[in-house]
């Protein structure tokens, strides 16, 4: 009777590629240069200005920062309706930032901008998009995207990102 096939040991990064009928799984090999934590990161935080970014959402970057689970190459952007004046929108949204001597506050808050567009406009997600492949410098990049904004605008926010502000060649990693 046949034996079994040993199944193949994939390394820590995998790549999930979508087709239109199906998600496959590749191997990636071992790279410094294009493993997650080597790889820029953008986290763009929809309703940046709100109370569950501040409360919540600038704290816990803050830690995994602190904590090394998120790479040096780490861009935050907060997306809100109107301009800010980035100092007074830094000094207010991570005031709840408990500061720790292994990560000076400012080293943190440095990575911080802001963008400014509705919801629903193409143009503000365009200009996003252009922010953030300026920041990216065609280098191979992960993008998130937190949506701290009522749940009757998740709908455009998500058309929006799909159609104007998700990278060309994007990669879906997985830790295996």
């Amino acid at each position: 009777q046949p034996q079994p096939q040993p199944q193949p040991q994939l390394s820590p990064h995998c790549s999930l590629s979508p087709s239109p009928s199906h998600l496959s799984l590749t191997r990636q090999p071992y790279h410094p240069t294009t493993t997650p934590q080597a790889m820029p990161l953008s986290v763009v935080v929809f309703g940046a200005t709100g109370d569950l970014a501040k409360k919540k959402l600038f704290p816990a970057l803050y830690q995994l920062c602190l904590l090394g689970h998120l790479p040096r190459g780490l861009k935050i952007v907060g997306y809100g309706r109107k301009a800010v004046d980035l100092e007074a929108f830094i000094a207010k949204q991570c005031a709840n930032i408990k500061e720790d001597p292994r990560l000076p506050k400012a080293s943190f808050t440095e990575r911080i901008a802001f963008h400014a567009g509705g919801y629903d406009a193409a143009d503000s997600y365009i200009a996003l998009d252009a922010t953030l492949q300026a920041f990216e410098a065609g280098r191979g990049s992960n993008r998130l995207f937190f949506l701290s904004v009522p749940p009757t605008i998740f709908g455009s926010v998500t058309e929006m990102i799909s159609q104007h502000a998700v990278p060309t060649h994007m990669h879906i990693i997985a830790s295996c």
